[in-house]
């Protein structure tokens, strides 16, 4: 996955940091669009995996205070700079950057701000970037006030008459004689002679794309991130009703405003989708701009019984004041019963309101649950600036609703598209004959029993199943729930096909477009049973959830998929990675087109295509595990997964071999959780220990005898990686003059003599930089 960086530190303005996040991450869906500061700007290894920087509207001269600071690193020999990084990215990386309003004067070679004003003054060359060789100068209108709507207005931009679009203006500049600047600069739109535009501004570039070395600089000096929701008033400050008749113009500049700025980001080289211009609300302002409407979430049971054995065990905990969260469009009669827990409140519902809640969900005022988003940063505080917070809904305040399915009545398969619980258990039963059959060298496991040799021998998982098509994390709903975590049964385990607030390991995010399969997984263990590790020895169930990743592809999806799945590789501790092909080829050669994120390892080309995430706390006596897994099944360009491989792996078939089908969701899942119920069984059986599972592991992982650098020590220390302990689960690495290697007595083994040449590294205190071949502090 690409991620789509903002710089969020100070001079960023309050609105204009909301409304870019909102608008970018409505147009980049299949990016990770987040905040970055100007300390992990200087110091994170964040170039490689970068699609877009962004330095949104604000105030210039805290840019250029903040960004020309040093930051010093214990995976940095010396201090660093985010200016020096910024300009390395575009320059020598390749990297496309996005400068509004502040933004754009700060990357411009001179900055010219409302030039002989005592108040707001601002005039200076900007040496850091200079991806504009020329002066930004501004105001191009009068009366701007500093987060205040005083100044601001809609206005006219284009190319010419036939090519004007409305777009929100306050503060910005024009880049002075674009047009005599070169072949490097672009102009792609020029503010037009309209009433109030000062002098000598008429006919100047309001928004170039500039080439700079191997990168390229979109720079606006309008607010192409704005919505057009309504007039904006000087006087109200933009307050006020749109009149009904006048609704349907602003809608039409809005939809225009939106397609201009997808065409202007496509220009980088990034994969837009226009999303359908957003309806007005009654007040004017914009309709939901974020993601959409949770959803109610289907709970489906392996047998007629279980959804009402598990039903019978959640009324012990179901809440009995009657003043739980409740949306009001909601009929209280199709409620049964109600879990107010420490993240969520639950209502569970019969599936004979399906369709009747479906709407309903999709109907609901959400008023009630709004929070702020971004509060006015401190150096606004201090100027005395009255900037408001921006609000958003709190979705994990919403009430959530879930359907049983009880005495196996389903639901319309239409309420349920993209995920169809039926084909789940069908396609999860298949896959778990295959790994019984397998033969033991396939297995590459322990002898462990077979299915029903011995009663009770095995525990299965799935055998209840949640299903939201809009959710806001499975993770959380699970992991944050300390009754339901309780009281729910072993193995249940939650998909979703949107989550609006996934999470990922340390302060990662998981995105989930369309196409991504993702779920969690509850395991309740007795810690007695890992009497060889200790509780310990819950490091190892992130490694068998990836390793059960790539071997349902290689396995339990039928043996014709077995090439596919040799293309899969595990990179420690928590990432699958696939490859993409020869580093020799073009990265946009034949069949690499738009993928990004990409790293080179022993000639090959890897991409990431999955993720695992494990938390754990103790429920009750017993220990309560989730899993999360996010895997790449049917993504589109530029995100790598397995629906990618399946179609290389197609193109490379002669014309008479037999093309492989694609692999739906729900397929993949009964692969995957057939896969995982057997290592789980297994590393049971196994007191926790690692052993069973090391040529397996072997086998699928990146890192036998890699060469690489622990930057945490001063100075950094090269080292070899060898293994994996195989009784605390940590990273073995040696340093290179030790005549120690993956094939070596106790690579694999358990720990290591005290003195001895090994250098064990924690998963939770490290991370494993692949695109920079580093070993660091996780921060």
């Amino acid at each position: 996955m690409s991620n789509v960086l903002v710089y969020s530190g100070p001079g960023v303005s309050s609105s204009a940091l909301t409304h870019t996040l909102r608008t970018l991450r409505r147009l980049l869906p299949t990016y990770d669009v987040q905040c970055i500061s100007a300390g992990s700007l200087a110091t994170d290894p964040w170039t490689s995996t970068c699609a877009l920087f962004v330095l949104p509207g604000g105030r210039d001269l805290p840019y250029v205070d903040h960004l020309s600071r040093s930051h010093s690193s214990s995976a940095h020999s010396k201090p660093s700079r985010a200016d020096a990084a910024l300009r390395h990215y575009v320059e020598e990386v390749g990297g496309s950057y996005l400068g509004i309003c502040a933004g754009a004067y700060y990357a411009s070679s001179y900055c010219e701000f409302e030039r002989g004003d005592p108040t707001f003054e601002v005039v200076g060359p900007r040496p850091a970037l200079q991806f504009y060789p020329g002066t930004k100068r501004g105001t191009v209108y009068p009366g701007f006030v500093y987060e205040s709507d005083k100044g601001a207005r809609l206005v006219d931009v284009g190319l010419g008459a036939n090519d004007q679009w409305k777009c929100h203006y306050n503060g910005g500049g024009a880049f002075i004689d674009a047009d005599k600047s070169g072949a490097d600069v672009e102009i792609l739109a020029k503010y037009s002679a309209e009433a109030g535009i000062r002098e000598g501004y008429e006919d100047q570039a309001a928004a170039i794309l500039c080439h700079k070395g191997e990168g390229r600089a979109l720079l606006y000096g309008v607010h192409p991130e704005f919505p057009i929701d309504g007039p904006i008033n000087s006087d109200t400050d933009g307050e006020g009703d749109v009149p009904m008749d006048e609704r349907g113009a602003y809608e039409e500049m809005e939809r225009k405003r939106l397609d201009v700025f997808a065409s202007h980001l496509e220009r980088l080289g990034l994969v837009v989708k226009r999303p359908p211009a957003v309806p007005l609300q009654k007040d004017g302002s914009e309709a939901e701009a974020g993601p959409p409407k949770l959803s109610p979430i289907v709970l489906a049971g392996s047998s007629k019984q279980k959804v009402g054995e598990m039903l019978k065990v959640l009324e012990k905990i179901s809440s009995k004041d009657g003043r739980a969260a409740v949306l009001d469009n909601v009929d209280a009669r199709l409620v049964q019963l109600t879990v107010s827990d420490s993240n969520d409140t639950i209502h569970f519902t019969s599936a004979s309101s399906a369709e009747t809640l479906f709407q309903a969900l999709e109907n609901a005022d959400y008023s009630s649950f709004m929070a702020p988003v971004v509060a006015p940063s401190s150096d606004e505080a201090r100027a005395g600036v009255d900037a408001a917070p921006l609000m958003d809904v709190d979705r994990d305040k919403v009430p959530k609703y879930i359907i049983c399915l009880e005495n196996g009545v389903g639901i319309d398969k239409g309420l349920t598209p993209h995920f169809l619980t039926e084909d789940f258990f069908s396609f999860l039963t298949d896959s778990r004959m295959r790994v019984a059959e397998a033969e033991p060298s396939k297995q590459r496991t322990i002898a462990a029993p077979r299915w029903g040799e011995e009663e009770g021998s095995d525990s299965t998982l799935c055998d209840a199943i949640l299903y939201g098509q809009v959710v806001t994390s499975t993770q959380t709903m699970l992991d944050k729930n300390y009754k339901l975590i309780t009281h729910l049964p072993n193995g249940l385990t939650s998909f979703a096909t949107h989550q609006v607030s996934g999470r990922g390991r340390g302060k990662n995010a998981w995105i989930s477009p369309l196409g991504c399969l993702q779920f969690s997984t509850l395991l309740h263990i007795d810690p007695s049973k890992l009497y060889r590790s200790g509780i310990g020895g819950v490091v190892f169930v992130q490694y068998l959830a990836g390793l059960s990743i790539v071997e349902a592809v290689r396995g339990a999806l039928g043996p014709e998929y077995e090439a596919v799945g040799r293309r899969m590789r595990i990179k420690w501790p928590n990432d699958v990675y696939a490859d993409v092909g020869s580093a020799t080829e073009e990265q946009d050669g034949p069949g690499q087109e738009g993928r990004k994120g990409t790293f080179e390892y022993l000639g090959r080309r890897y991409a990431k295509m999955a993720g695992v995430l494990v938390n754990s706390q103790f429920a009750g006596k017993e220990l309560a595990l989730v899993v999360g897994c996010g895997i790449n099944c049917l993504n589109p360009r530029p995100t790598t997964s397995l629906s990618d491989l399946i179609a290389t792996h197609n193109a490379s078939l002669a014309p008479s071999q037999q093309k492989l089908p694609v692999i739906s969701q729900e397929k993949l899942a009964g692969a995957i959780l057939a896969t995982f119920e057997k290592l789980w069984n297994v590393f049971v059986a196994a007191g926790g220990h690692f052993e069973p599972f090391v040529q397996s592991y072997r086998d699928v992982w990146l890192h036998s005898d890699q060469m690489t650098t622990l930057q945490d020590t001063n100075p950094p220390t090269p080292v070899r990686i060898v293994g994996i302990s195989t009784d605390h689960g940590t990273l073995r690495a040696v340093p290179l003059e030790t005549q120690v290697f993956a094939d070596s007595p106790g690579a694999w083994g358990g720990k290591a003599k005290t003195g001895g040449d090994f250098i064990d590294l924690q998963p939770d205190g490290n991370s494993f930089d692949m695109l920079q071949n580093l070993i660091r502090k996780k921060e």
